[in-house]
């Protein structure tokens, strides 16, 4: 009753009459029931028994308007628990899809199939294993996720009439874009439609929220489309047919163009991100180059542009000057002005963006025997740091292992810590491709560090230590030019087999004993 009583009392919003027309819009599609008044409300649910969300405008950067239903101010989200998290998918799910489509149908058509390389089964593909994509689009989102009818009450929303000059309120029977339960809610729908679509009937689908997507075989992608829409039409969510892209081998999807082409010629699905995500990366930093200003509401657009553009380049190199652009996006003083090393860092970022090579993933053949890396560091107070790493590359004969102990010039640049066992087993990262570049070129790479946090920082690519964020940026710098995709993992201290390098280095009696070939490296 308070909030209704302040709301009475509250002047409406500059954008009360679009907010209107939206509303009105709504309503004629059957979203709503309205306009009623607080007495009317009262009425229907008694007093104190409902309650209502106010309505505000945000314009997207695309210029559409939307209306954003403000549910931390109506206290819904306050009385919200949610039991369960959001199940969706990401733009990988497609080379994983096709991947399983290339092995299943050539086990049957050759078999022992599954035991050749890509080169080697390329020319035998059957002419006819192409694929395509077909993307459909769920009708008004939230608006198409009803509401249990007891939950109606909370479900309201209040809106400055322009007639009668006074707040009205609507009754909505769908999902209000705000509600922090709606998102999971809404999220329901989907994925049940693509569990019947998969178990049911047989075809690849997935969806991520109302983006669902089609993967089949060419000569059948249409058929599978068509079946996938009827699940959605039978659980009352029909695809809306201007937004529906019929199959090809060339789509854009979750804000990516995915290329499923290529399959036959390289036997891989290539990921890129779209030229219009590029040109806006390009177009930030040349604004910033004239203007050497870059206020914290810039900075955040341009990291969530570069954020989700490099997660569709080669390994972790598009997270490159987004330290900077975190800062600046969280910093409180005010400052807006661009010093020559961050404008450095905002270049380099352009330069990545547009000549970076996009993400491929090889979806035929059994993938390639991966160089396998394992390194260590020591770390004692008053004592040097030493790093050992050994590393088993198929094409070589013996097991190649080094060792080197870091100079105080290096350490000293490291953030003051208690221990620097962090930054050292970090700098393994960064000495490893650079005393053996050849283990990487062009490989796939098995790396294992037993020292969780520095693991955790080469596999982000970025870390909240400056020190270690710049090394392991500078290793992915080296991976992208030597063309290796790397993935590490977490060993157990000791299960490591370069541990007695990081200690006793060359002279370590058991790794003396394994034959390697040992040498010093250098940094």
């Amino acid at each position: 009753e308070e909030a209704l009583e302040e709301l009475l009392r509250a002047k409406p919003s500059r954008d009360f009459e679009v907010i209107w027309e939206m509303t009105m819009e709504e309503k004629e599609k059957g979203f709503c029931r309205g306009p009623f008044s607080s007495n009317q409300m009262n009425s229907k649910f008694e007093p104190g028994q409902w309650r209502f969300v106010p309505r505000f405008v945000v314009t997207q950067p695309c210029g559409k308007r939307r209306c954003v239903d403000d549910a931390l101010r109506g206290l819904q989200n306050a009385a919200t628990l949610l039991m369960e998290t959001i199940y969706t998918i990401g733009i990988d799910v497609i080379p994983q899809i096709v991947a399983l489509f290339v092995a299943e149908v050539m086990a049957v058509v050759m078999p022992g199939s599954e035991r050749m390389t890509r080169e080697e089964l390329i020319p035998l593909l059957t002419e006819w294993l192409t694929f395509a994509l077909g993307l459909d689009d769920l009708p008004d989102a939230y608006r198409g996720c009803p509401v249990v009818e007891h939950h109606l009450r909370a479900n309201i929303v209040a809106v400055w009439s322009p007639l009668s000059e006074q707040w009205v309120f609507f009754e909505f029977m769908g999902c209000l874009f705000g509600f922090t339960a709606a998102v999971v809610g809404f999220n329901r729908l989907p994925t049940l439609a693509v569990a019947v679509t998969r178990r049911v009937i047989g075809v690849a689908a997935a969806a991520y929220f109302d983006d669902v997507l089609t993967v089949d075989i060419a000569a059948l992608a249409h058929h599978a489309q068509q079946c996938t829409a009827n699940v959605l039409r039978l659980v009352g969510a029909p695809p809306a047919p201007p937004k529906t892209l019929t199959p090809a081998y060339h789509r854009v999807y979750l804000g990516a163009v995915v290329d499923v082409g290529a399959v036959m010629d390289t036997g891989e699905v290539i990921c890129s991100p779209k030229y219009h995500t590029v040109h806006r990366i390009i177009e930030h930093v040349s604004e910033v180059a004239v203007s050497r200003s870059f206020p914290f509401g810039r900075a955040s657009k341009l990291r969530g542009i570069a954020g989700w553009a490099g997660s569709h380049l080669h390994g972790k190199c598009g997270r490159l000057a987004l330290r900077f652009l975190k800062d600046r996006q969280y910093d409180k003083s005010g400052c807006a002005y661009v010093g020559d090393a961050q404008m450095e860092e905002l270049q380099h970022l352009a330069s990545l963006a547009l000549h970076a090579p996009p993400k491929s993933v090889q979806v035929v053949g059994r993938p390639r025997q991966p160089c396998v890396v394992y390194s260590d560091a020591s770390f004692e107070p008053g004592k040097p740091i030493i790093c050992g790493w050994c590393i088993y590359h198929p094409g070589w004969s013996n097991v190649i292992g080094q060792s080197i102990q870091l100079d105080t010039d290096t350490t000293a640049r490291w953030v003051a810590r208690t221990t620097e066992i962090f930054p050292a087993e970090a700098c393994c990262v960064v000495l490893v491709p650079f005393n053996h570049p050849e283990a990487f070129r062009d490989m796939d790479v098995l790396w294992f560090i037993d020292n969780e946090a520095a693991a955790s920082a080469a596999i982000r690519g970025a870390s909240g230590s400056p020190d270690v964020d710049r090394i392991v940026q500078i290793a992915h710098m080296m991976f992208l030019k030597l063309g290796a995709r790397v993935w590490f993992e977490w060993v157990d201290s000791d299960a490591n087999p370069a541990d007695g390098l990081s200690r006793d280095g060359l002279l370590d009696a058991w790794t003396v004993a394994q034959g390697w070939s040992l040498s010093q490296a250098t940094a």
